[in-house]
């Protein structure tokens, strides 16, 4: 729904705006389409900006991704003593 991504992604104004016309019968679809699409743009434009700095560095993201692999492997081995530990497979 259109409304719906307005407001997650839009500000409350605009939200408004376009609920009231809708409500009286004048919203434009058009209109609210395309400023949607700005809006939603605008919410995304600094993932794009860090995407396209990592792409120009794929060594750091090779860095970013084995710290999270090791993060992920210790709270994982932990997770899983603390399992058999419960189910009483830890002598």
């Amino acid at each position: 729904n259109l409304f719906t991504l307005l407001s997650i992604f839009g500000e409350p104004e605009q939200y408004k705006f376009y609920f009231e016309a809708h409500r009286e019968g004048t919203v434009r679809y058009a209109d609210l389409k395309a400023n949607l699409a700005k809006v939603i743009a605008h919410y995304f434009a600094p993932y794009r900006e860090r995407k396209r700095k990592l792409v120009k560095q794929p060594g750091q993201v090779y860095e970013i991704l084995a710290a999270g692999k090791e993060k992920a492997h210790t709270i994982a081995a932990q997770t899983l003593a603390e399992v058999k530990t419960k189910m009483g497979l830890v002598l």
